[in-house]
């Protein structure tokens, strides 16, 4: 009921969550899921620690008509328990992404508070989170719930030229897509940024391409000109 995708900034965890959400959607009535509620940290919202995720949440709530607009004299309380209350007896998942925004926060503790009053009662018991953040929370269990924590770190070598191929506008036909691929060799595609045993051309191809790491493999993709584009090929 409760994954946790942990990594730093620039490994995808938002693009997984997101991929995740269709997956989920596209199958709603095999995986039992009646509705999905994607927040993302508001940044903007740290005078308290929850309001980042749960006024953003409530607000979707509403719109699905779940519950009623909040009064303009809310407080926070007022928030969660109507989040509570607006998820009992459904079958729903909730993703809550850039958590770290919330863990940099001095209340910091209130998440996992809000986290084990949603997976306790028996009314919520449908309830599945999804969740993105630098670190796991790293607590035996929250409202009889465990945490599983997925790690993500850089891409292997293969995937790096892939995703750089799929991304880059000068790999237009699949002849290019084949000759980009073909610059790694097939002893050191499960091979990383780091590895002290890397081959002089994958250290390179590392270097040119974001060391691995996905955000940066993309921004690669879209800045590299044709020229260094080509002398990638060669080199």
């Amino acid at each position: 009921r409760f994954v946790n995708l942990v990594g730093p900034v620039g490994m995808g965890r938002s693009s997984l969550a997101a991929a995740l959400c269709h997956y989920v959607h596209d199958r709603k009535q095999d995986m039992n899921i009646d509705d999905i509620f994607y927040v993302r940290a508001d940044e903007a919202r740290r005078n308290h620690p929850l309001s980042a995720i749960l006024v953003p949440l409530h607000k979707q709530l509403v719109t699905a008509g779940r519950t009623m607009p909040l009064p303009p004299s809310y407080d926070m309380d007022d928030v969660s328990s109507a989040v509570l209350k607006a998820l009992q007896g459904k079958r729903s998942l909730v993703v809550l992404d850039r958590i770290e925004v919330i863990e940099e926060s001095e209340g910091a503790s209130e998440l996992p508070l809000f986290l084990n009053n949603l997976f306790r009662p028996q009314q919520t018991k449908h309830v599945h989170v999804l969740m993105t953040a630098q670190n796991p929370l790293n607590l035996p269990s929250i409202g009889g719930v465990g945490e599983h924590v997925q790690e993500l770190g850089p891409m292997n070598l293969k995937n790096t030229v892939k995703l750089f191929g799929i991304s880059c506008r000068h790999v237009c036909t699949a002849r290019e897509r084949r000759k980009l691929e073909a610059m790694v060799s097939r002893e050191e595609e499960d091979a990383r940024a780091g590895d002290a045993s890397l081959s002089t051309r994958s250290r390179d191809i590392f270097s040119r391409l974001g060391d691995g790491i996905p955000a940066r493999i993309v921004d690669c993709a879209y800045h590299i000109s044709e020229e260094e584009y080509h002398d990638m090929l060669a080199s």
